[in-house]
């Protein structure tokens, strides 16, 4: 999907001009080859995409925390990952 805000656009700000689309696989690889240590991705119901990039010695429960209730928490979860989450964390090398 290639998407930008058409009114930004026009008045010259070629930077919201967005022309890369991302599946969560994609998004994760990429974050790892750009050196993150831990990627965790997922898609939401919308077309959207939710990641958490860790770097070393990140705390993961403590970030499990401030997002527990929220509609990412699965990314801190891994006893509630959805089959497509599975794959996701898998190609991503994450726990």
């Amino acid at each position: 999907m290639l998407f930008g805000h058409g009114p930004s656009i026009a008045e010259g700000h070629l930077n919201m001009a967005h022309n890369t689309g991302f599946t969560a696989s994609r998004l994760a690889r990429v974050a790892l080859a750009a050196g993150f240590a831990e990627v965790r991705a997922m898609e939401g119901p919308s077309f959207d995409l939710w990641a958490v990039l860790l770097t070393p010695g990140a705390n993961i429960e403590a970030l499990a925390a401030m997002f527990a209730g929220t509609n990412v928490a699965t990314l801190f979860a891994p006893n509630s990952i959805r089959s497509d989450e599975a794959e996701v964390r898998r190609v991503a090398g994450a726990r």
